[in-house]
């Protein structure tokens, strides 16, 4: 399973580039900086041979992936609570022995992946400070060629 950083990265600039800008943000991890000037320069330079309106759907792609990522941070607690109210319900309600212990296991599961899918898009420090480079190359890269345009 991928977070939707770096599935967004791996879409934007290839496999290749993105282990590069890994290898290069984990090599930078002794400083505080968030940003990595290396990789913003690289990107800006895959950036600078685009079109303006590629640009704007990649600035539009950006900005949705940015906003699933902060739908998947806030709605784990409400589907985490959702589910063990489903749990305790099933126990309440369920007669039959194996249907209860089958549709506990099928929530489980679920929340299972649920868990998985938040804490790989919560806590994944890399692709963050790459989504940051992102953001920034994508900026300065749009702002130089209106200064040209």
């Amino acid at each position: 399973m991928k977070g939707e950083f770096k599935r967004l990265l791996l879409k934007e600039f290839g496999r290749n580039n993105y282990r590069f800008f890994v290898t290069q943000i984990l090599n930078d991890k002794s400083t505080d900086e968030i940003l990595s000037i290396p990789v913003i320069r690289l990107m800006m330079k895959s950036l600078l041979t685009r079109s303006d309106e590629e640009l704007n759907r990649m600035e539009h792609r950006l900005n949705e992936t940015m906003l699933i990522s902060y739908k998947i941070s806030r709605g784990f607690v409400p589907y985490f609570l959702c589910s063990l109210l489903a749990v305790i319900f099933i126990q309440v309600i369920s007669t039959n022995m194996i249907i209860m212990v089958l549709s506990i296991f099928l929530v489980s599961l679920c929340l299972g992946a649920r868990l998985t899918q938040y804490v790989i898009n919560k806590y994944c420090y890399v692709d963050a400070r790459l989504i940051l480079s992102y953001k920034v190359s994508l900026d300065i890269t749009k702002t130089l060629l209106k200064k040209e345009g």
